[in-house]
């Protein structure tokens, strides 16, 4: 018997017999017997790594995430249809009891028991429904909806804690899917863009227009990327004139990308306006009206337009398609008019808190009524006095007036047009860009060296020839996008209660 068999003969006897084992036992090497061989087997690890790289390679794993971004959105557009619903013929209305019966003992994991067999259990009795639901089967053509009194948006659906930004939808909303869009963000990191050129790009545009140059002391005081750490600053873009004698800065930490290329061009916008009135005195040192301020940078900001990246050479041609207009100006009206009504809000919540018409009895109560009435929106979910919902807002609790930023949306329309007018710009407001036409920076400097020091009426009329803040501008300006949505909503009822 070869001594493996013999020691696994012994080995089963021992365990038979209920002999000790181990006292039996030598341990020795016995050398190699036989024929061997390696391990032929690719570690799993490896396997893994190699599969992964080579699907990387040839685009695969590109191919399955778009797969399943299209799964994603497509069971999102085209949601499973609820079972067992049948088309209305007639209008009736009925009391439905969604209890359910339990028909043997409910227990957890334990054993604990959790509802006993033939407790009656109501849904309802644990979540509320807060708002009608309406089914529609969007297969059938014949289906006609009633009007009736649409009930309030929850607010959190707008992706944005306050809804006072509904960019977030624009996904879900885009007019047109699919239209090629302008790409800047690509087009600045292939031009190699970095943050010292981003912040000159923006120059430019003033100093096109007849302004000054930033003072050297801006490029050597201004923080304009992340400092390594330990260093740890608040990112938020500002703009400064730290001693009130042109001591001009802007502090952020700039990506390179669209949206900080067009927050460049804003905050550069408050420092030409500190950088026009800082020879005044220091009562006179600030905008006309709170508004004033902000508006200025974001009507620069208008003028970033295809045909402006155009001369900076960021774009090689400019597209006139109607359905990129369409898709642009839904981005663009998402967040600057869907802002409007709360950029009214808060403020009316406030000096209503001053006057005493809002007691502390109603703070919640009076705040949700106002977001009822202008923005269309409620609460996901019930809201009591025992809440503070207004203070979520920085502006409440610090005692910040907020109707600057309900004025800027409505006059940064204003100055662009009065401002597209003095270049002689002739064509659709949106198309229009004010770089390089020095008599629109001419107008422009005029209003801005006023700083505070007249009343804001003149100082209005000092651009645009008006002394009085219009929005007829801002429909202009998305007048695309109001005949779009005039010929998609024909025939619809749209609004909502407000109650």
């Amino acid at each position: 018997m070869r001594p493996r068999a013999a020691l696994i003969a012994a080995s089963g006897a021992a365990l038979l017999t209920g002999w000790p084992l181990v006292s039996g036992l030598r341990a020795a090497d016995y050398g190699q017997m036989g024929q061997t061989f390696p391990i032929i087997e690719t570690d799993l690890l490896t396997t893994i790594e190699t599969r992964l790289a080579a699907l990387e390679a040839n685009g695969g794993i590109a191919r399955m995430q778009r797969q399943m971004q299209e799964q994603a959105v497509a069971s999102v557009r085209r949601p499973k249809p609820v079972g067992g619903m049948t088309p209305a013929i007639a209008k009736r209305e009925w009391l439905f009891d969604p209890s359910i019966v339990t028909e043997d003992d409910i227990v957890d994991a334990k054993g604990n028991l959790i509802a006993a067999r033939g407790t009656r259990v109501n849904p309802l009795d644990m979540v509320q429904l807060s708002q009608a639901l309406v089914f529609i089967d969007g297969d059938n053509g014949r289906v006609t909806i009633e009007p009736y009194a649409y009930e309030e948006a929850d607010s959190h659906l707008t992706g944005n804690l306050w809804a006072q930004d509904w960019t977030a939808l624009y996904e879900w909303i885009e007019p047109y899917p699919g239209e090629p869009s302008l790409d800047v963000t690509r087009a600045l990191q292939k031009a190699k863009y970095d943050a010292v050129k981003m912040v000159k790009t923006g120059e430019g545009f003033f100093t096109s227009m007849g302004l000054d140059p930033l003072p050297a002391t801006f490029w050597e005081r201004s923080l304009l990327e992340q400092p390594p750490p330990p260093r740890k600053v608040v990112c938020h873009a500002s703009a400064w004139d730290v001693e009130l004698n042109n001591d001009l800065r802007i502090k952020m930490c700039i990506k390179i990308d669209h949206e900080d290329l067009v927050t460049i061009h804003h905050e550069l916008g408050h420092d030409y306006y500190y950088n026009n009135y800082y020879t005044l005195p220091v009562l006179f040192q600030n905008g006309a009206h709170d508004g004033f301020h902000e508006a200025i940078g974001d009507a620069v900001a208008l003028s970033i337009t295809p045909g402006y990246l155009k001369d900076i050479g960021l774009l090689s041609e400019v597209s006139t398609n109607e359905k990129g207009v369409i898709n642009k100006q839904m981005q663009d009206a998402l967040q600057k008019v869907a802002f409007i009504p709360f950029g009214l809000l808060v403020d009316k919540w406030r000096w209503g808190v001053f006057a005493g018409t809002t007691t502390p009895a109603s703070y919640n109560a009076d705040w949700w009524k106002l977001r009822a009435e202008l923005q269309g929106v409620a609460p996901a979910a019930p809201r009591g006095e025992e809440h503070f919902d207004p203070g979520a807002k920085y502006h409440i609790p610090g005692n910040t007036p907020y109707m600057r930023y309900f004025l800027s949306h409505i006059i940064q329309f204003q100055f662009h047009k009065a401002m597209c007018e003095a270049a002689g710009f002739e064509g659709p407001l949106h198309e229009c860009s004010v770089y390089g036409n020095k008599a629109a920076g001419d107008r422009l400097k005029a209003m801005l060296a006023l700083g505070s020091s007249k009343p804001w009426p003149e100082a209005m009329a000092q651009l645009t020839g008006s002394r009085e803040m219009d929005g007829a501008a801002l429909l202009e300006y998305f007048a695309p996008l109001k005949a779009y949505l005039d010929e998609q909503n024909a025939g619809r009822t749209c609004g909502w209660s407000g109650t």
